[in-house]
């Protein structure tokens, strides 16, 4: 009889393959300090028009690469659990799955864009009075859609990874699976929130450089977590549409 628990042990991946996570951890970080450097949400100066270029495609490439390199961990994870690989193979391997994806990501996007724009339309209208809104407030709404979407954020690029199928596959698949099936993923993910909301209310220091450094902290520890959510979930999918169905069959043959 198959163990669900011994199909892959997330903690011994996590020790074993601890360079290949510190290589994504620090790229998805570099992306996440490109990012500050670019003049969103604020009036951009000369000096940020200046580095703005440059930011844009580090961030994009830092973005990519670390998503290849994050797809094809997860994938390898799930089907050779702690062996460990070169970063050249998870790169060609998760090329495989990236624009996959990306389509998620789209699609979590423009759900998340348009709840805080329905948000800041309700808000303008009754409680601010056609005011400017806090940054705070917005930020808190993303937490709140992001909360919301944790099933398809989660589980949607575990499902495309474990079953190799295409986008609505994958979301038909994920509507059969309950959260609390995966109760150590779905912690971690609460987690990362917490950290988020935390940061949101924490007071911010007036030098520009010693808050992107908190930042980028943040961005590093939330990362960090963030991959052992991946990694259970997808073992939840393994589970439930791979090892569950072979131990079924087999139990019924069993019997007969």
């Amino acid at each position: 009889m198959i163990d669900r628990d011994k199909m892959f042990d997330v903690t011994k991946v996590l020790k074993h393959r601890w360079a290949e996570v510190l290589l994504i951890v620090g790229l998805e970080t570099a992306a996440g300090y490109a990012m500050l450097q670019l003049p969103i949400g604020q009036k951009p100066t000369a000096e940020d028009l200046a580095v703005t270029p440059l930011a844009a495609l580090l961030f994009v490439t830092f973005w990519v690469v670390s998503n290849l390199l994050l797809l094809g961990f997860l994938r390898t994870s799930f089907s050779d659990g702690p062996m460990r690989y070169e970063p050249h193979n998870l790169l060609k391997i998760g090329y495989h799955y990236f624009w996959r994806m990306v389509g998620v990501s789209l699609i979590i996007g423009a759900i998340v864009a348009i709840f805080i724009a329905a948000f800041i339309a309700l808000a303008k209208a009754t409680l601010y009075n056609n005011s400017e809104i806090p940054a705070t407030a917005i930020n808190v709404c993303v937490v709140i859609a992001t909360i919301l979407l944790v099933k398809p954020t989660l589980l949607a690029p575990a499902a495309i990874v474990v079953l190799d199928c295409g986008l609505g596959h994958a979301f038909a698949a994920i509507r059969h699976l309950k959260l609390l099936g995966a109760p150590r993923m779905l912690g971690l993910f609460l987690i990362i929130q917490g950290i988020v909301v935390t940061q949101i209310f924490i007071p911010r220091p007036a030098d520009r450089t010693y808050d992107q450094a908190i930042s980028v902290a943040f961005a590093f520890v939330t990362s960090l977590i963030s991959i052992g959510a991946y990694l259970y979930a997808v073992k939840y999918v393994a589970w439930e549409y791979i090892a569950k169905p072979q131990q079924d069959d087999s139990t019924e043959m069993e019997n007969s």
